[in-house]
């Protein structure tokens, strides 16, 4: 009974601090992306709008990502145009990645019957929770690796 409950508020302290912590990006996301994590969204906006892969509309560009990539042409679509709406749904996206990072990072713990496998959530805040990775390929990447 009181491992349940210790484990009950794990995850609540973790679920808090998830929220605590995606709460600031949510409410201004252009202090937290890197300037060069923009290059995908005006890629992505300027392929939904049939410009191709471009970044100013006159010179073509493959300097990047291609499966992030694809993920923001489809989130500048269901933008309809908005820049802001892109924005946020990068946002959402790149959050819906951690988590399931975390999900299979806990799963495959759990396979391997690690032993103080909690510690390495240090090393994972660093690499996730960096400011200059908002809007880029990072989650991406990090996603392919574990599954």
């Amino acid at each position: 009974m009181k491992q349940v409950l210790l484990k009950n508020f794990f995850l609540f302290v973790l679920v808090l601090i998830g929220i605590l912590y995606l709460a600031p990006i949510f409410l201004k996301p252009a202090n937290f992306f890197a300037d060069d994590s923009y290059f995908y969204l005006q890629v992505a906006h300027n392929f939904v709008q049939g410009h191709g892969s471009t970044f100013n509309e006159i010179t073509k560009t493959n300097g990047y990502q291609p499966l992030w990539l694809i993920i923001c042409i489809f989130n500048a679509y269901l933008a309809l145009g908005s820049k802001t709406l892109l924005l946020y749904f990068s946002l959402i996206t790149q959050t819906l990645m951690f988590v399931l990072f975390v999900y299979f990072f806990f799963k495959i713990i759990r396979l391997l019957k690690v032993k103080n496998a909690l510690i390495s959530l240090a090393l994972l805040a660093v690499y996730f929770f960096s400011v200059g990775l908002w809007g880029s390929e990072a989650y991406i990447n990090a996603l392919m690796l574990i599954i």
